[in-house]
């Protein structure tokens, strides 16, 4: 199969090698590629209107407190939305590295 091979005729093969009516693999084929399609442009939908919440709400805290880093205040919110578990395991890495980084 060479690169210039295109979807449709991979899947063309495909579906004969599996012994199904090739429209009918083709149409699953195609649902599929349709299905993940969607389902990627909603997950970057929601990470963006996220990412917007974030970035409003580091604002607003330093607004609050203009000395504080932005780095830190991001962080800190970031890690209020995890559970207590995997936020202390957050933390303790952070500090880690920039301990490690002052030597």
């Amino acid at each position: 199969m060479t690169a210039a091979t295109s979807i449709s005729e991979r899947a063309h093969e495909a579906g004969v090698a599996l012994g199904m009516p090739v429209t009918s693999f083709e149409k699953w084929l195609n649902l599929m590629a349709r299905m993940k399609q969607r389902m990627q442009i909603r997950n970057a939908a929601k990470a963006k209107r996220w990412a917007l919440r974030l970035s409003a709400r580091v604002g607003k805290v330093l607004a609050a407190h203009p000395q504080a880093d932005p780095d830190n205040v991001r962080h800190t919110l970031i890690l209020l939305e995890q559970p207590p578990l995997e936020r202390l395991q957050r933390s303790l890495i952070r500090g880690r590295a920039t301990a490690i980084f002052r030597k």
